[in-house]
């Protein structure tokens, strides 16, 4: 896709000044002062970090789904720094949180946000710990690598469907195979992280053998010593 950069100095979101553009529309600030991430939670935005949001067309009932393609580029980009994916779509370098991605259904378009922490790793009170690229890769440089990346993804996914993102997704995922946590709204569930469903839903096999599905929630890792 031939994608119309919009560089800004400070917004509120770059989420929001994207949401009146047109499909194709990739906006990048250098700084948001009311960022927020998934269930609302604020994202701090410090300056020198990359943060944009890509205007796309909605997929329907796989709209959930670009935010598994969007991770997946992301990690591929960041394979040299052993790069994780932390269920549903979080970037993690050595544990830590290097990446966010926000993505809002507008109808008949959806809007990506990333925030990549390239420069500096805020301290937060959220649930997991952060971390940064400490500069390693030139901004504008790591944004045209993953918009080339999620290119080709995005072909494979038009293509081929969920399934071929699935198998590259999981890859990357951190804690295939070992046991978790999730945390929900009102209960912590433990299991095994088995897989994924075709709809993007943790299959987690709990104590009893059963095969529980996630679809929504906070995820870590038992050899982690924070947890909330």
């Amino acid at each position: 896709m031939k994608w119309n950069l919009i560089f800004l100095d400070k917004v509120e979101s770059t989420n929001d000044v994207a949401a009146s553009l047109p499909r194709g529309s990739c906006v990048v600030a250098k700084e948001q002062t009311k960022a927020r991430g998934r269930m609302g939670r604020k994202w701090i935005s410090l300056r020198g970090n990359l943060f944009f949001s890509l205007v796309l067309k909605s997929y329907g009932a796989q709209t959930p789904m670009l935010s598994f393609v969007l991770s997946l580029s992301i990690a591929e980009v960041l394979k040299k720094f052993d790069a994780k994916i932390k269920w549903p779509n979080d970037v993690l370098i050595d544990g830590k949180k290097v990446c966010g991605i926000l993505l809002e259904n507008l109808g008949e378009t959806v809007v990506a946000g990333v925030g990549i922490n390239t420069q500096n790793a805020p301290i937060t009170d959220v649930l997991y710990p952060t971390t940064s690229l400490n500069g390693e890769i030139e901004n504008n440089i790591l944004l045209q690598n993953i918009l080339d990346a999620f290119d080709l993804n995005m072909m494979l996914f038009e293509t081929e469907g969920f399934q071929k993102i699935k198998e590259k997704w999981l890859s990357y995922s951190k804690g295939v195979g070992k046991e978790i946590v999730i945390c929900l709204p009102n209960e912590k569930v433990k299991g095994e992280f088995v897989g994924l469903t075709d709809e993007g839903a943790v299959q987690l096999r709990t104590n009893d053998l059963c095969c529980r599905l996630i679809t929504a929630g906070d995820v870590f890792f038992l050899d982690e010593r924070k947890k909330e």
